[in-house]
């Protein structure tokens, strides 16, 4: 009956180290499976810090290309700008171009006007001095004879106008002949 005892009792206790040992790797393999569990987590916390860090460098891209965009439309707004200026001062210059050459051609006719009427009107500028040669007018009736006033003006007397030549369309309607210093013109 002891041998029965002890026999039993040796067999309870392989039997309770069977179950410790058990038990034992049941813990083991618990915290196996924690720590796996556990290293999952913080590798899918490390790929999520990765990709969150994926996403900031994405929206500093993104925000960058936008302001480089802005930019981009600034500088070609200026450089629009500023064609627009150099067009305006262009035509500005081109204007005072145009007024300059027209002003030029008011004067240009100005000056042509005042000779018009030295040389070709005299009967305003009976006397004068151009370039130091004294310029004589000389007046001739339709019945004057004038043939010898062809070949010398400086012989030739100066003819007195007649009481019915006294205006100025009485004298042109005449035919009035001018001689200036050997040029003779018909009026």
């Amino acid at each position: 009956y002891v041998l029965f005892l002890a026999i039993i009792s040796i067999f309870l206790s392989y039997v309770l180290f069977l179950a410790t040992i058990s038990i034992f790797l049941s813990y083991v393999l618990f915290l196996a499976i924690i720590s796996i569990f556990l290293n999952y987590v913080l590798f899918l916390a490390i790929i999520s810090i990765f990709f969150s860090y994926v996403l900031i460098l994405a929206i500093i891209s993104i925000f960058l290309s936008y302001v480089l965009f802005l930019a981009t439309i600034s500088i070609f707004i200026s450089y629009v700008l500023f064609l627009a200026i150099i067009s305006i001062f262009l035509g500005y210059l081109l204007f005072l171009a145009i007024i300059s050459i027209f002003l030029s051609y008011v004067l240009f006719l100005a000056i042509i006007s005042i000779f018009h009427h030295l040389f070709f009107f005299p009967l305003f500028f009976p006397f004068g001095d151009f370039g130091g040669d004294s310029v004589t007018i000389r007046f001739f009736s339709p019945s004057s004879s004038f043939s010898s006033c062809f070949s010398s003006t400086s012989s030739c007397s100066v003819s007195t106008i007649s009481s019915s030549q006294t205006s100025v369309s009485s004298i042109l309607s005449s035919s009035t002949i001018i001689s200036l210093r050997g040029h003779t013109a018909f009026m």
